[in-house]
């Protein structure tokens, strides 16, 4: 008799209240699973001493199996996730992503809001296992901090056991690629051509003329310094001054639109480029 009423009692005593946070392994890459669940282990171990209450990991995985469900379907998908976790009744979901390399670890470390998929934190870390699990304690504080925060102004997260199992959204197909027109050949620039053209033409003939006029110039001077009698008149002489002036005036006169045409070319070549 009294081991029936023992029996009814324990039957009768609810079944105690959900934790309000759950931790889920959405994605393993390179690691094995028993891997992941000693990392998650860790992890929940670091949370809850910074604070967190998070539910037993075999009571959300024989939670998942009732609902047939699991995280990895999610692809790591925030509304998927936050969706698993309401349907746990929790608050906050917490994902762990396990990556592994040779000896090198990578993990993301996200926390979600359950009721609105809004990220409360998110801490990426990697290296060797000794040196992250060291660091875990520090890098996940302010983490902690969020979540309990966010859970002292949050309500219960609703009861929604008769939604159907979250899947990721649909990946869009992609649109066909459209032929792109070919580049339109370069145009070439003519106001650079044709100015140093002209720098070019100027520059052949301020030599000529400095040429000309050094030549006449130094048979006048070779006249004056010979003395008489002249072979040539004085007008003559004259007048060969007078071209071996004017030829060098033409030549210094030329070096100057030589050196402004090249000018003019360079500035209008390089305000195209």
């Amino acid at each position: 008799m009294l081991c029936a009423v023992v029996l009814h009692a324990l039957a009768a005593s609810p079944e105690p209240a959900p934790a309000p946070v759950v931790l889920l392994v959405s994605r393993v890459t390179g690691a094995s699973a028993d891997d992941a669940a000693q990392k998650a282990a860790q992890v929940t171990e670091v949370l809850e001493k910074l604070g967190v209450r998070i539910a037993p990991a075999d009571r959300s995985a024989e939670r998942l199996r009732a609902l047939e469900a699991a995280p990895s379907r999610c692809q790591a998908d925030r509304n998927c996730l936050a969706s698993l976790g309401r349907r746990l009744q929790a608050s906050v979901v917490v994902t762990l992503d396990v990556g592994l390399v040779l000896d090198e670890y990578a993990l993301r470390i996200e926390a979600i809001d359950s009721r609105t998929g809004t990220l409360l934190g998110a801490h990426p870390t990697s290296g060797a296992w000794a040196a992250v699990a060291a660091r875990l304690a520090s890098e996940l504080g302010p983490m902690a901090y969020s979540i309990t925060t966010h859970l002292e102004h949050d309500s219960p997260a609703p009861v929604a056991a008769a939604q159907p199992e979250p899947r990721p959204a649909p990946v869009p197909a992609p649109a066909p690629a459209l032929a792109e027109a070919p580049p339109p050949a370069p145009r070439t620039r003519l106001a650079p051509v044709v100015l140093g053209a002209g720098a070019g033409a100027a520059a052949i003939a301020t030599v000529v003329l400095a040429v000309m006029g050094l030549s006449h110039k130094g048979t006048v001077d070779g006249w004056a310094q010979a003395g008489p009698p002249y072979p040539v008149t004085i007008a003559q002489a004259e007048q060969t001054a007078r071209s071996a002036n004017l030829e060098l005036s033409l030549a210094i006169a030329g070096a100057a639109l030589t050196v402004a045409l090249a000018a003019a070319a360079l500035l209008v070549g390089l305000s195209g480029s």
